[in-house]
């Protein structure tokens, strides 16, 4: 899977998945282009797992549940009282997109 298919406004960074590694969070779309460019949207997120070798893996959003539609803008890592961590992502003229981070160390397939 490739990690790029559109614009990219914002990164997150942070070990997501408790492995020890830090991952990257990716997202994106621009949907004011001139018609003659075309649409910059066709891009969902995407999370990059960190593996031990410094390299990332890009992986589906069917496996990690990160999954945004529509123009992104900014991502931000929270993590409430009780250290759970959280995702949010604001997205042009929709609401805003809450994700809660559910570690999983598992290898990639």
């Amino acid at each position: 899977m490739e990690a790029q298919f559109s614009r990219v406004y914002g990164f997150a960074t942070g070990d997501f998945d408790e492995d020890k590694i830090k991952d990257i969070l990716v997202i994106g779309n621009f949907d004011g282009s001139s018609p003659r460019m075309g649409r910059s949207d066709a891009s969902f997120g995407v999370y990059m797992k960190g593996l031990r070798n410094n390299n990332y893996v890009a992986m589906a959003p069917e496996e990690t549940g990160f999954f945004v539609f529509g123009e992104t803008r900014d991502i931000k890592v929270l993590k409430d009282d009780e250290n759970a961590k959280y995702v949010l992502v604001s997205r042009n003229n929709a609401i805003p997109k809450l994700f809660q981070v559910k570690m999983d160390n598992s290898e990639p397939k």
